[in-house]
């Protein structure tokens, strides 16, 4: 029997601690070089409406405080949808009627589209090479079920479902 090193502290169920943060930074900077910076660190959302838009960024292990906050002063509404995402989207053949989608067909789905609401446009970075646009539209099928459609530049995917 090989004795372990006892914890100095306890975490919470839902917590994950560093059992030796010095042994993340060594395999970090292993990883580092091999997949190179921009695939190696925490990710941070970029300040854009586009969907999936990141970098990474390498962590920081100084001495982090940690702020408690009041639960009850920012208590949000939570009510409505959650939108579960298709990673990567899939791709959809829709037929359109004046500009609606009333047909969808994909892997996951196929048949009448009930109710549709939309398009809502979303577009950025047009003064770059990186600039991108989308409809998106809020569609029901015959079955009740509620997806996430989106069409850039004549491609047409669902991105998700919503439940």
């Amino acid at each position: 029997a090989t004795p372990v090193r006892a914890e100095s502290q306890q975490f919470g169920l839902f917590e994950s601690a560093l059992r030796d943060p010095n042994h993340f930074h060594e395999t970090l900077a292993r990883l580092t070089p091999l997949l190179g910076t921009d695939r190696v660190g925490t990710p941070i959302v970029e300040a854009t409406h586009q969907p999936d838009v990141f970098r990474m960024q390498t962590p920081v292990f100084a001495d982090a405080k940690v702020e408690i906050r009041n639960p009850k002063s920012e208590i949000r509404n939570t009510s409505g949808l959650c939108l579960r995402r298709y990673r990567p989207a899939i791709h959809a053949d829709v037929e359109l009627e004046q500009g609606r989608p009333v047909f969808i067909s994909t892997l996951v789905v196929s048949g009448p589209v009930k109710r549709a609401r939309g398009p809502w446009c979303a577009s950025g970075t047009w003064w770059d090479q990186r600039r991108w646009s989308r409809q998106e539209w809020d569609v029901e099928t015959c079955d009740g079920a509620v997806y996430r459609l989106f069409n850039a530049n004549g491609d047409w995917r669902i991105e998700g479902v919503y439940d």
